[in-house]
């Protein structure tokens, strides 16, 4: 089966639902592989459908093998170890003849629109905190369950190569980029940029954003009531998670950072906090969306790793760029 594939999703889904004992009455597709994500040219890479508005159906696609084991492992955590707003795991298979698949507890609300519009500032800001103090507790979490996956899935170590690589392709391909300039990118990816990671690891989402954090109105009051699609996470840096709310989950609205920020270091921001997250995200797939942008506009000095930290990381927000 190709990624691109033309299925019956409902039969597959009918079929996902017999074998993990469901009874159902309505199955709606929410998402297929068929459809591409927006302002791209990449399709998803699993199909999400709905059944009878409780519970969630994902069948993943051909290349999710990894994809499917990891968000077993950090849903049987959430549900272990802490009361943490994220679905409940019901059935799980993989199948050597279809599709693998799980079925999940549907979350309550919606995923909040990029600027967040139908939020008053006040409320922006209380969401913003909440998000920041449960980043921090999914981040002092055990490992062990995605331990074990990653042992036999690969963690952020491959990721962090093949990251490494596409930036190297990058940055040699940037003509905006002086020699002295391209020079100082290659060393930092190639090593300086690793020094960033010697830190406790800990158990990251690694692909936050404003789609996969979901809020309901709760007595008027807006709460967050679960964070979503956990196939990509990773043990490693905590700044994986802190960075993609900068880009991802805020768009960086900078009150909103300010008060996450404010919740998930409570006792004030770590050192070189800014350096650690462009760190980070010369290793993640936000780097690969955001280069062409951050080159557009000429960096102009021979530190610009320095440059670019300032321009990405408001140092009123992530402090000094050093």
């Amino acid at each position: 089966m190709k990624n691109k594939v033309s299925a019956d999703w409902l039969a597959l889904a009918a079929d996902a639902c017999a074998d993990a004992g469901i009874d159902w009455k309505k199955i709606e597709p929410i998402r297929t592989m068929e459809q591409q994500f927006e302002d791209s040219t990449a399709y998803h890479n699993n199909t999400v459908l709905r059944i009878d508005d409780r519970l969630i159906l994902k069948l993943f696609g051909p290349t999710q093998r990894r994809a499917f084991h990891v968000e077993q492992a950090v849903l049987q955590t959430l549900a272990d170890h802490a009361h943490f707003p994220a679905p409940r795991l019901v059935a799980a298979a993989e199948r050597p003849d279809s599709f693998p698949y799980s079925i999940m507890t549907a979350v309550g609300g919606a995923a909040p629109d990029r600027d967040w519009t139908g939020y008053l500032d006040s409320e922006k800001l209380s969401l913003a905190a909440e998000i920041g103090s449960l980043t921090r507790k999914l981040h002092n979490l055990p490992l062990d369950e995605l331990t074990a996956v990653e042992a036999e899935q690969g963690g952020a170590e491959s990721e962090i190569a093949l990251e490494q690589t596409k930036r190297i392709a990058e940055i040699k391909t940037t003509s905006a980029l002086t020699t002295m300039q391209r020079d100082r990118f290659l060393r930092f990816v190639s090593e300086e940029g690793h020094t960033f990671f010697d830190e406790p690891p800990v158990l990251t989402h690694a692909d936050l954003s404003h789609a996969h954090i979901f809020v309901a109105r709760r007595e008027g009051t807006p709460q967050v009531t679960g964070f979503i699609d956990w196939g990509e996470a990773l043990i490693g840096p905590a700044t994986w998670d802190i960075a993609a709310h900068w880009f991802w989950s805020y768009t960086f609205d900078r009150p909103m950072m300010q008060a996450c920020l404010a919740a998930y270091y409570p006792d004030g921001l770590p050192e070189r906090l800014a350096r650690r997250c462009l760190a980070t995200i010369f290793y993640t797939f936000s780097m690969q969306l955001m280069w062409p942008h951050i080159v557009a506009e000429p960096l102009v000095t021979d530190d610009p790793i320095r440059e670019m930290t300032e321009r990405v990381f408001a140092p009123a927000i992530f402090g000094a760029p050093d």
